[in-house]
């Protein structure tokens, strides 16, 4: 019986020393994935490919615990808080925290590491510190404004990439909802459609689809750049958030709709400099 028991004591003290023993490897292991940071970081973007947002969070919490002035880690979690969905998972000020602190860690911070701390900044809106200085600035100069300055709003989540069409877009819907024009000044606007290909086109075969687009025009006495090749022209265009026409989009311009448009520079002379862009939304 003494026997039993004594064979009974030594297997629990076996099974308690085993299970402390996973319970040591699990946390090494742990450990290991917390001091490789780039193992860390991958662990969180399959996490997130696999839709387990939870884990990708946790992943990332303890990595920077462990190395809290990695920059990839940093953008990864400053990045995790500006994603609208699922739904509780917009943090924007709390994205702002990761991004300045991304921004710090990073001795000259490049185009990647500014560019995200912009989305964030756009995101969160006003903080209550920069109400504090600006209050005491406008009072130092005695400025009417002093005691209700106007404060930044946040961006909505969809539109925080800087581009013009955002900018547009948040304007708009922070005025009421008031339709903009499809185009910027400057640029007519060309409904998506089948156009003819000549006065007696009449087949379908004998039409060209284009969606719709915004088109560069020539204000009256303005005068149209000319580049000598079509790199120069993509890169022209690109400077100005726009890209060039294609051809069937020129053949439109140029053709069926140039009782309206007027007839461009580009429609006689090759190379003549000529952008196109997506039409502004207009939904509210």
């Amino acid at each position: 019986m003494q026997d039993a028991r004594s064979q009974s004591h030594r297997g629990a003290v076996f099974l308690s020393a085993s299970g402390l023993f996973a319970s040591i490897l699990a946390a090494l292991c742990l450990c290991v994935g917390c001091a490789d940071p780039a193992r860390a970081l991958d662990d969180a973007q399959e996490s997130a490919r696999n839709g387990d947002y939870e884990g990708q969070r946790e992943i990332l919490r303890r990595a920077l615990e462990s190395s809290p002035e990695d920059l990839p880690l940093l953008m990864e979690a400053a990045r995790y808080y500006l994603r609208s969905s699922p739904q509780g998972r917009y943090k924007p000020r709390l994205a702002l925290h990761y991004a300045m602190r991304a921004a710090r860690a990073s001795e000259s911070p490049d185009g990647e590491v500014s560019k995200l701390v912009f989305k964030a900044y756009r995101a969160a809106g006003s903080l209550e510190e920069e109400r504090e200085l600006l209050v005491a600035g406008l009072r130092a100069v005695g400025h009417p404004d002093s005691e209700a300055p106007q404060l930044r709003q946040p961006v909505d989540p969809d539109l925080l990439e800087p581009t013009l069409a955002n900018l547009r877009e948040q304007k708009r819907r922070e005025e009421g909802g008031q339709p903009l024009p499809p185009c910027e000044e400057g640029m007519a606007y060309i409904p998506a459609g089948r156009y003819p290909t000549g006065p007696e086109s009449f087949t379908r075969d004998e039409t060209i689809e284009v969606q719709g687009l915004c088109i560069d025009q020539v204000a009256p006495g303005g005068l149209a750049s000319q580049f000598e090749n079509a790199a120069a022209l993509d890169a022209a265009c690109s400077a100005v958030d726009k890209r060039r026409c294609s051809d069937n989009e020129m053949q439109v311009a140029c053709g069926a709709m140039a009782a309206v448009l007027g007839t461009h520079p580009a429609c006689v002379m090759n190379r003549v400099l000529r952008c196109c862009s997506a039409p502004h939304l207009r939904t509210p």
